[in-house]
């Protein structure tokens, strides 16, 4: 259909075949590069109202797996949230805790939303790729998204641009033009029909992508 946003935005990510990656590899640089990672993927927030403070505890098994250290959660979490002051942060052995008991204008109301502003904050990752499935067909690995965006994706010096594509119909338009937007249409109408065993000619199903 024609919505700005495709109920399942996905993308179907190539990697320049010259480059050699391993499957290790490839996993490391989904990690660094393409997974989107939130604080709330990897640490456990906990709001205090009485004594007007906010508890992070970083889930070390989470953190290893996205190959993140502590230092790099705290980093973002100041950066992406100005207000927090680096006197304000208590360092416990499994935990930190941000104070901000008689900060000026700061009411229960505040303390709410700079709860879910730190639960909400990236640390690394692309935004709108929420998961990244890794598949080997053929001779080369190809990378499955659930999410799309592709100004970014095309950013990366590791993928291959002319085989890397969208779902998203209004996103290739938007990104790459409006010929560019007529290849998944025709694409998805094909798939579709082919699934359900039906062979039609590539010359009609063009008919539609053109109108």
């Amino acid at each position: 259909d024609a919505r700005k946003m495709p109920s399942t935005p996905m993308m179907e990510i190539h990697l320049y075949k010259d480059q050699n990656l391993g499957i290790e590899e490839i996993k490391s640089f989904v990690n660094k590069k393409i997974e989107l990672t939130l604080v709330r993927d990897i640490a456990d927030t906990e709001i205090d109202l009485a004594r007007m403070c906010i508890t992070i505890v970083p889930r070390e098994k989470a953190m290893a797996k996205r190959n993140i250290t502590r230092a790099d959660l705290m980093r973002k979490v100041r950066e992406k949230n100005k207000k927090i002051k680096e006197n304000q942060i208590v360092e416990e052995p499994d935990k930190y805790v941000i104070n901000f008991m008689g900060q000026k204008k700061f009411n229960f109301k505040t303390l709410l939303n700079m709860w879910e502003s730190i639960q909400k904050s990236k640390i690394k990752g692309i935004d709108e790729i929420k998961r990244v499935i890794i598949r080997h067909e053929g001779d080369e690995y190809i990378l499955y998204t659930e999410g799309s965006n592709l100004q970014k994706i095309l950013e990366l010096e590791e993928v291959d641009v002319a085989r890397t594509s969208t779902n998203n119909i209004i996103e290739n338009a938007g990104v790459l033009g409006v010929e560019a937007a007529r290849r998944p249409i025709f694409e998805e109408a094909r798939k579709t029909l082919s699934e359900q065993g039906l062979t039609v000619d590539h010359l009609h199903l063009m008919l539609l992508p053109d109108v």
